[in-house]
């Protein structure tokens, strides 16, 4: 009898498993001809399309092909690479409702690499450690997309962070038309032949073209943007500027209330006047003829150390400014050299007019004739003035009325539909644009543009390149910081040397508990999840032990 009965619970544990086993295999074999969905959990939706990449996905009407080039031999680093960009190639082909085919291709052949190498993919050098040798070795790892006969290609794919960005931008190239974004010229202005240069690979969804204000602004320029004058613009210019954004134009106003010396030792600034505030105070703002000095700044090094740069200052926005796109998903923006953008009074009816990016409240402004920039110590510096918030980039949006109300047929008393201007304090953000790295400065300065030609659907896929928001300070950290910062505004060196001190010392110990808690959470969780299952044999073991047939 006890023979029978354990034979009769093994065969039903045979039948159990093989159904269990059955129900898996059909599930797998189901997924392979339906749509598979996975849930993403962080934060910024880092493993997921943005929806205005779905958006641009959903809207294909013709066969897109996206073919990528994996070399089976990359280096550990790169190990993960290639499937990172297929789960996100997957999350493309979901969205394309079957317009878009992906190839995966390992290059192992001749006939293969020249494949690549028609297509634009680079075949680059690569690093191995072999056996305690070091060696290179070419590998490719880029892709191509295909569409209507036409093809754009990401040469080299150094990882997944942004990439996503670069591909809805070319894919928005192939599919759509480019906007035109005018660059103002002369007047002392940054230039596409100079600073401005690198933006065009910066934005390659845009016709970056010069554009001269003596003439009227082109019907097809969809934003005009005026980087940094340093001379005065004549009131021809400024009407055809004020018609522009009347017949719907957006203008960004990016510096130009102070001319910034850094080409000739030592660097310097000194204000000037180029007449755009008979723009802006029209419209409810002033771009002063100061630089913001911020104790909350970024640091610059100098004899070898570290020390404040408060014309660098970095602003915390709060919940109320990240609601706008062109800081959205931002925490923190640098603005180099800027001056301030003060808010008048008198704004027009039906507009609004709200500082984005604002200094801390312990901010003031430096007005002289000439202002040395070199970094500094500490105690040094000086305020002067009031110290309180200003602000540094200010997003107009309304039906604006004209600046020149007697202009007549070339521009309506007020603009017909919203229209958008953006001021922002210096025209130094587009100075990184050339280091090829995604700064909360640079992304900035590419929303604000996107803003301004109505293009927000990239800004939203931009921001998913910045990095993940890493863990709160601890308090000791912030508390050295506080002190070292009052110890710079009372000029007391021992105490600000003490205080650096104290913050590199919580530092240090931070970032002890940080690896602590790694190694926790890389061996703990395994230990405790092969405890759990030896507790559980052993419970298993004695219950069966205890079991009287």
């Amino acid at each position: 009898m006890t023979t029978n009965k354990r034979k009769r619970a093994a065969s039903e544990s045979l039948v159990f498993l093989l159904i269990v086993a059955g129900i898996l295999l059909a599930l797998n074999v189901l997924g392979l001809f339906t749509s598979y969905g996975r849930f993403d959990a962080t934060r910024n939706g880092q493993f997921s399309l943005a929806p205005s990449s779905e958006r641009i996905m959903g809207e294909l009407t013709e066969e897109m092909q996206i073919t990528a080039y994996f070399s089976r031999d990359l280096p550990p680093q790169f190990a993960s690479t290639e499937r990172e960009v297929r789960d996100l190639l997957d999350e493309y082909v979901q969205a394309s409702n079957r317009h878009l085919t992906v190839r995966v291709v390992n290059p192992d052949t001749d006939e293969l690499k020249a494949e690549a190498e028609a297509d634009g993919v680079e075949a680059v050098q690569h690093q191995l450690i072999e056996a305690g040798a070091r060696s290179t070795r070419l590998g490719f790892r880029g892709l191509a997309i295909h569409y209507l006969g036409e093809k754009l290609t990401i040469p080299v794919i150094a990882g997944t962070d942004g990439l996503e960005y670069e591909l809805t931008m070319r894919i928005k190239q192939l599919v759509g038309e480019k906007r035109v974004v005018g660059i103002l010229s002369g007047h002392g202005a940054a230039s596409l032949s100079d600073s401005l240069g690198p933006l065009r690979q910066m934005m390659p969804n845009y016709e970056l073209r010069e554009v001269n204000a003596a003439e009227p602004i082109p019907a097809d320029v969809a934003a005009v943007l005026v980087v940094s004058p340093n001379e005065a613009i004549p009131e021809p210019e400024l009407r055809n500027l004020n018609a522009f954004v009347m017949n719907g134009g957006g203008l960004g106003v990016i510096g130009g209330g102070m001319k910034i010396n850094l080409d000739q030792p030592p660097p310097s600034a000194e204000p000037v006047d180029v007449g755009l505030n008979t723009l802006l105070e029209r419209w409810g703002v002033r771009l002063e003829q100061n630089l913001v000095a911020d104790p909350q700044c970024e640091l610059l090094p100098m004899n070898g150390m570290a020390v404040p740069y408060p014309f660098f200052p970095r602003a915390v926005l709060d919940a109320e400014q990240q609601e706008h796109p062109a800081v959205f998903g931002l925490a923190t923006v640098t603005i180099p050299f800027s001056s301030s953008v003060s808010v008048l009074e008198d704004t027009p009816a039906d507009v609004r007019v709200l500082p984005i990016v604002s200094s801390s409240e312990g901010a003031w402004v430096v007005n002289d004739a000439n202002i040395p920039l070199m970094p500094r110590d500490p105690t040094e510096w000086s305020r002067t003035g009031r110290v309180g918030t200003r602000g540094m980039a200010v997003a107009i949006q309304g039906r604006l009325p004209s600046a020149f109300p007697d202009a007549g047929g070339d521009a309506p008393a007020r603009a017909e539909h919203d229209v958008r201007v953006m001021v922002i304090g210096s025209g130094a953000l587009f100075l990184q644009a050339g280091q090829g790295q995604m700064t909360d400065t640079l992304i900035f300065a590419l929303n604000a543009v996107d803003w301004l030609a109505a293009e927000d659907d990239l800004i939203a896929i931009r921001t998913k390149t910045v990095a993940m928001p890493g863990l709160d300070q601890p308090a000791a950290l912030r508390d050295a910081e506080q002190r070292a910062q009052a110890a710079s505004e009372a000029r007391d060196r021992d105490e600000f040397a003490e205080a650096l001190e104290e913050r590199q010392a919580a530092e240090d110990a931070y970032k002890r508990s940080q690896q602590i808690t790694q190694w926790a959470l890389t061996l703990g969780l395994p230990f405790l999840l092969a405890l759990f299952g030896v507790i559980r044999w052993r419970q298993r073991i004695a219950k069966k032990n205890n079991i009287k047939l």
